[in-house]
């Protein structure tokens, strides 16, 4: 018996599935940035960064991303250029988003009345020193 191949399947573009935004999985990924940071100001990404943006995420011109550099904001940008090895992106707004969780967490730890954790140690000295 003869099998012939099957039919390809044709997968409809639709707005709902569109090829562009299997590359944007994360629409505005967050990266630290080891400079002071300003609203409005045009920023030259860190290797480190370039090379995830670039080659990694493969980012284009006019991506958003968020930068962040430990004084508790967040800087909102677009990129402006995307190169190999330059990436510059263009700081449109700052943020201080809340840290503290709304959670109320208790933590609690229970003790057992008999210390299992020094026995392994007394019973080769009792055997070893005895009374």
């Amino acid at each position: 018996m003869l099998f012939s191949p099957a039919k390809p399947a044709i997968i409809p573009v639709t707005d709902n599935h569109r090829p562009d935004q299997a590359r944007n999985r994360h629409e505005n990924p967050r990266f630290y940035e080891d400079q002071p940071l300003t609203n409005g100001q045009e920023v030259q990404l860190s290797d480190a960064v370039v090379q995830h943006v670039a080659r990694a995420l493969r980012m284009r011109p006019d991506d958003q991303l968020t930068l962040f550099n430990g004084d508790g904001n967040e800087y909102h940008a677009r990129l402006s250029e995307v190169a190999k090895r330059k990436v510059s992106a263009q700081i449109e707004s700052v943020s201080q988003p809340a840290r503290i969780s709304p959670l109320n967490i208790q933590i609690g730890q229970s003790l057992s009345g008999v210390n299992v954790w020094t026995t392994p140690f007394r019973k080769p000295l009792n055997w070893a020193w005895p009374a």
